[in-house]
């Protein structure tokens, strides 16, 4: 990564587009296992389309230095986690799990980069005053 990204839109667009990407390989790999006979078509979890996001958020968190980086983020996976299982769990009697799964990858990754951006924000000038 040559410049990490220092605006929230930035940092919105590809931790989306990481779970737009985990999705598309989600759903191959349902596809693929489907058609070998290893079950269903939309039982693989959608929750797996997270993992690009959190490489790339990840990448990211490594090159902004800023103080009391693995605290902000494990605070915000948490507060971010609450509503993103209650929305994938309240759906998920009514969908399949791979949809249920990825809306609450969606909505985590929302929340968490809204969060941890703000966080960071703080962090930063509560340490420069």
């Amino acid at each position: 990564m040559a410049e990490p990204p220092r605006a929230l839109p930035q940092l919105l667009a590809g931790a989306v587009g990481g779970v737009v990407i985990g999705l598309v390989l989600v759903v191959a790999v349902d596809g693929l296992f489907s058609l070998l006979g290893a079950g269903k078509f939309g039982q693989l979890t959608g929750f797996l389309a997270i993992v690009p996001a959190a490489l790339y958020m990840h990448a990211v968190q490594k090159a902004i230095p800023g103080p009391s980086q693995l605290m902000l983020t494990v605070v915000s996976a948490i507060l971010a986690l609450i509503p993103a299982l209650a929305l994938a769990f309240e759906v998920g009697a009514d969908w399949p799990r791979l949809l249920s799964g990825a809306l609450g990858a969606f909505a985590f990754v929302l929340i968490y980069v809204v969060l941890w951006y703000a966080g960071l924000r703080w962090l930063t000038q509560r340490s420069a005053q």
